[in-house]
Parts: structure tokens; sequence; C-alpha cells
């Protein structure tokens, strides 16, 4: 199809350098329409992303966003990043221009049976592990979402007999309207603060969050840790059927850890079975347990014995940068969780990490959230923080008024320096920044990759001494 020939063109509100921009802008030229790309973020900035359009011919428009860009288009897709008061957006409506997100236009392209993940904490690791226990027990799935892989991109080779496992975000749920009934399984993890910079409070951030049950059918499945107060809530919206983890709202859950660490699982004849037991899972941490809870009962949503798929628990390595030992170098342990923005996650690597002395690298750009219960946490726990980043003077200050020592770093290769340097030998070493990462990185997946080649760096593989 010629340009001239194509649709009304079709605008791609935030190009991104996470992927997303790039499947929705391959996504709108491959079905016939003109893509215009709005960015306040200049060429040089995009560069990776443009480079990854080469060969689609994008009417680009950078360096600011204005009103008259909208003309002659009849569909905006904004980045999940853009807030939904953002004017442009209320501009598009006001115009009669079709508002919709990513997430739906692959509801939309791809009919296929989907689980859905969301939560604060565990949702990466839970989504992951449900692909992986499909897998190895001969269904077929394809991960996707939030976890920076686009789907869009192979609409195509996507089979009728897959399942979809898409982490979503708040952002993405947050103005969601699907063209149908979505998702077959929702599986939400927990819910703490965060992001409020967007959602101004935990009520405006659990309602962006209901997003992955309000369309819900009965004939849908939701799965609900319900340890979690905000989730066994009755105020949460739709239909699917109610699978609870842990605790249950009006009896005994049907998924449960017990006091020996074993995850067991009711029948249908309310007797109690252990279908594996917490100890054998390669991944660290005590919340481990609900999110293999989680992903069974997800796979036995989708049709597969749990028993069967708890065989495979051992074999999952878990996902880069989550709570990963990376051994002994340069005389002290390592440990990189680097995949943590929140403080709360941060809290369960310190409370997980029992090796002594302890040191923990943290810090990025704020997010405003309350620091008191991981400051107390870090002021118990460690020998030292190094604080850095756009907020190491408001970490460090909090760390100081819980009693605990810290010393303020002006970026992540100046943390680095004094870990290995100045350290004691023997002493463990958690990286895991509590903050987001946008002070210096495009995101915290860069964040931890350069930690790991400050590592490197410092202390090579292989140097255990």
């Amino acid at each position: 199809m010629t340009d001239e020939g194509r649709e009304k063109c079709a605008i791609v509100l935030g190009l991104g350098l996470h992927g997303g921009g790039v499947g929705v802008a391959r996504h709108l030229h491959a079905r016939g329409r003109r893509v215009r790309v709005l960015d306040r973020r200049d060429a040089a900035t995009l560069a990776p992303s443009l480079a990854a359009l080469a060969g689609i011919p994008l009417d680009l428009r950078l360096g600011e966003h204005r009103v008259e860009d909208l003309e002659g288009c009849d569909l905006l897709v904004p980045n999940p990043a853009v807030p939904a008061d953002h004017p442009l957006l209320a501009e598009a409506r006001r115009r009669g221009i079709a508002v919709r997100g990513e997430i739906e236009l692959l509801i939309e392209a791809l009919p296929q049976r989907c689980i859905a993940i969301t939560g604060t904490n565990g949702k990466s690791t839970t989504t992951t592990l449900i692909a992986f226990l499909l897998d190895r027990c001969g269904v077929s799935a394809r991960l996707g979402g939030n976890l920076g892989i686009s789907l869009l991109d192979d609409v195509a080779g996507v089979r009728p007999e897959d399942w979809l496992v898409l982490e979503v975000s708040s952002f993405q749920l947050e103005a969601l309207h699907p063209p149908r009934p979505w998702p077959e399984v929702a599986v939400w993890t927990n819910l703490s603060p965060d992001h409020l910079d967007r959602h101004g409070d935990m009520a405006g951030y659990a309602r962006a969050k209901d997003g992955i049950l309000r369309f819900q059918t009965p004939q849908q499945v939701a799965i609900l840790n319900g340890a979690d107060p905000v989730l066994r809530s009755s105020e949460r919206p739709g239909q699917g059927r109610r699978v609870w983890i842990g605790e249950a709202p009006d009896g005994a859950p049907r998924w449960s850890e017990d006091a020996s660490g074993n995850l067991c699982r009711r029948d249908e004849n309310g007797l109690q079975e252990i279908l594996a037991r917490r100890a054998d899972l390669p991944l660290r941490g005590a919340f481990q347990g609900t999110n293999a809870l989680m992903a069974l009962a997800a796979v036995e949503a989708a049709g597969v014995d749990p028993r069967v798929a708890a065989r495979y628990l051992p074999e999952f390595q878990g996902v880069a940068h989550r709570l990963r030992s990376l051994g002994e170098r340069g005389g002290r342990t390592w440990i990189d969780n680097g995949v943590s923005t929140t403080p709360t996650s941060t809290i369960s690597a310190l409370e997980d990490t029992e090796a002594r002395p302890l040191y923990w690298i943290g810090g990025g750009k704020t997010k405003h959230l309350p620091l008191e219960g991981l400051a107390r946490t870090a002021a118990s726990r460690c020998a030292e923080v190094l604080a850095f980043g756009a907020a190491a003077e408001e970490l460090a200050n909090a760390i100081e008024e819980a009693g605990g020592k810290a010393r303020r770093c002006p970026d992540l290769p100046s943390a680095m320096t004094i870990a290995a340097r100045e350290t004691p030998r023997g002493a463990c070493i958690l990286f895991s920044p509590a903050f987001a990462s946008f002070d210096a990185y495009p995101h915290f997946r860069v964040r931890a990759a350069h930690f790991l080649r400050l590592l490197d760096e410092h202390c090579p593989p292989g140097d255990g001494t």
C-alpha cells in the first residue's frame, strides 16, 4: 500500500525508549495507517527507538506537544507514561479522535486467551513463572506486556492455541476499555504504595489497578492475594470467580503455605495436599511461596494439572535482577536486586538477606513515597547505607533519623567505588535501589545493567579473593 492510499493518520503520543511505542508504531503501519509520532524529547534522545523503526515512514513532531498536531488523525495511542489528564488526550476526545492504549490494541488484534498479572511487587516473577510452567507442561505461552516485550510486534506469529501471559501496570490499566470481557485469568499479587505522584493516593492507585478485574465475567477467574487487605475488600469490581491465596475473606483459602513452608492446595473434596516445598525453590525470599502459589493457581485455571506443574518449580531460575546472588567477588558477596523501584520491595530484600555485615546500595529518583519503614529496617540490619542519585539526601536523612548510618553518593558509580574498596572484606553488598531510575537512566533495567558493568570493572568475574 502506498502512503497516499493509507487511511487517516494515527498518533503515537510518547514513543519512549522501552519498546512499547515502537511496537505500537509498527503495528499501526502494518495495518495501513500513516504514523505520526509526538514526543517532547529530541531525535538524539530517541535514537534507539527511531533506529528500530528504520524503513517505516514516520511523521515526527518532536520537542513539544501542540494541539495542531492532532489535525488529520482519527486515532491516538498514548504511551502508558502519559497521564490520563494530559491536555492532548482531552482535546483529542473533544474532537472525536479515538484514544486507545497499547493493551486495547493487543486485545483487539489477538483474541487468544489471556492471563494478565499486576501488583506492586512480584508481578514480573509471577508472570515469568506462569509462562515457564505452561511451557514445561506442553502449553504454548507467549510472554509480553510491561516486561518490555510488545506482542504487537509479532501479531502474525501468535497462534490461536497460544495463551498470552501479560504483565500489566497501573498506567496501562488506568484508562483501559477492552473491546470484550478480559482477561480470562487475572492475577493480582499485592498492593503497597507506589506511583502516588501519578495516581494521587492509595485509593487512586487501587482504582487504576482495578482495571484488571473490572471487565471480567463470571466465567473468568480472578486470583488474589488474600493476605492483602485492599484485595480482600468487597469494594473491588468485576464478576470474575475469586480464587484466594494465603487467606480468604470467607473461610480457608484453596491455596496456602503451611507453617513448615509447604505449598498446599485443597482439592475438590476439601482435602489438603502438598504440591511443593518453598525450600525447594531456587528463588530467594519468603514471598516467593506466594508467587509460586499464584502461578500454580493460574496454570490450573488454564487447564493444567497443578500437581504436574509443581514438579517444575525447582527448575525456575527467576527473572534478571531479582535477588540474584552474584557470589563472592573482590572478597565480598554481592546480591543484585536491581528490579526494586519501591521501598516495600527493598524492605523484603533486606529482611531476606541474612549475611552480615550488610551494606545496602539504594537510591535514584524519588517517588515521594513513605520511607519510615524502609529506614527502620535498614537502620536495624545494615552496617551502612550507600545512598546515591537524586534521592541520596532524602534517603540518607531518613536512615539517620532512624538511627542508622548513611553515606551520600552523587551517583551509582561513586557508590560502587566505595562498596568495592571501602567496605570490609567478608561483607555482603545488596544492590536494591528502592527508587525510580529516571534521574540518570531511561529504565530500571538500564540501571541494573550498569551496576553489573561497574561490578565487573571493580571485581572481575572469577575474582573471589
